[in-house]
C-alpha cells in the first residue's frame, strides 16, 4: 500500500499516511482538491489529481464520529387520549427463556448414486429432526444462528494464523 505525504494549510509536511487515511481525510475535509501531497518517490502533485479521493465534509477523521441527534420517546401503546389510562403492551409482557443447541458442521448423507450427489431434501430434512427433537415440554424453535470461534496457537507456534471455526447453532424458545 502506497504512502503518502501531504502539506497542512500552514504549508507544513505531514505524514506518511497510507491511501486509506488519505481518502478519509479527504472525505473529512482535512484535504482539499488544491492541497499538495507526495508519494514516497518524492512525484508531486494536487490531491483533485488523485483518483478515488473523495472531498466532502469538514469534521477531522481523527475526531470522534459526530453524535446522531436523539430518538424522541416512544408513544405510549396503545394510543389513547389523555383522560383514559393506557394499557400495557402485550408484547413487553411476555418473557421467553432460550437454550441453544449445537447443530451439526457436516451433515453426512447417502450420495444418490443416479445424481452421485448428497439430496438437498435429505439435508433440509436431517435439520428437520434436529429441530422437532428439541421442541419439546414448550419449547419453540426460534432461529438459525452462525457463530465463529477463533483458536489462538500457542506459544510454540509462532508466526501461525489463528484457526477459525464456524459452529452452527439452532436457538429455541419458550414462554416463561
Amino acid at each position: 500500500m502506497a504512502n503518502w505525504y501531504y502539506y497542512d494549510s500552514s504549508g507544513s509536511r505531514q505524514g506518511p499516511v497510507d491511501s486509506d487515511m488519505l481518502k478519509r481525510l479527504a472525505q473529512f475535509g482535512e484535504i482539499v482538491p488544491t492541497t499538495k501531497v507526495e508519494t514516497e518517490e518524492g512525484r508531486q502533485s494536487t490531491a483533485g489529481k488523485i483518483h478515488g479521493l473523495e472531498f466532502g465534509t469538514s469534521y477531522s477523521p481523527y475526531s470522534p464520529a459526530p453524535v446522531p441527534p436523539p430518538t424522541p420517546a416512544p408513544v405510549p401503546y396503545p394510543f389513547t387520549s389523555s383522560t383514559s389510562t393506557p394499557m400495557p403492551s402485550p408484547v413487553t409482557s411476555i418473557q421467553y427463556e432460550y437454550k441453544c443447541v449445537a447443530a451439526p458442521m457436516v451433515l453426512r448423507i447417502a450420495v444418490n448414486p443416479a445424481r452421485r450427489t448428497a439430496d438437498e431434501a435429505e439435508c433440509v430434512e436431517s435439520y428437520g429432526k434436529i429441530i422437532n427433537r428439541e421442541c419439546y415440554d414448550r419449547w419453540e424453535f426460534y432461529s438459525m444462528q452462525q457463530i465463529t470461534v477463533e483458536n489462538k496457537p500457542g506459544c510454540f507456534s509462532f508466526g501461525a494464523e489463528p484457526e477459525k471455526t464456524i459452529y452452527n447453532m439452532l436457538i429455541f424458545r419458550r414462554q416463561k
